[in-house]
């Protein structure tokens, strides 16, 4: 099997939930505001920025990692 071939047999292997392909996906926002849309159940969601793997640090509790920023219908 060729380099290529190999390349191509593990990208198919991928889901969503595995980071290389998330951040391939979250390049584009209209794809992910519809799939954000669906899951949270929110028409009115928009996804304002994708910065895959982004840390947020907060000093007085957990930080954590995330990959979007959405604005809900609430706010």
């Amino acid at each position: 099997m060729g380099y290529n071939a190999k390349i191509r047999a593990d990208a198919m292997k991928l889901n969503p939930i595995d980071d290389a392909l998330f951040i391939k996906m979250a390049e584009k926002l209209d794809f992910c505001q519809e799939i954000l849309r669906v899951f949270l159940g929110d028409n009115q969601l928009i996804v304002l920025e994708s910065i895959p793997q982004n840390i947020v640090k907060n000093l007085q509790v957990r930080s954590c990692i995330v990959d979007l920023k959405c604005r809900l219908a609430s706010y």
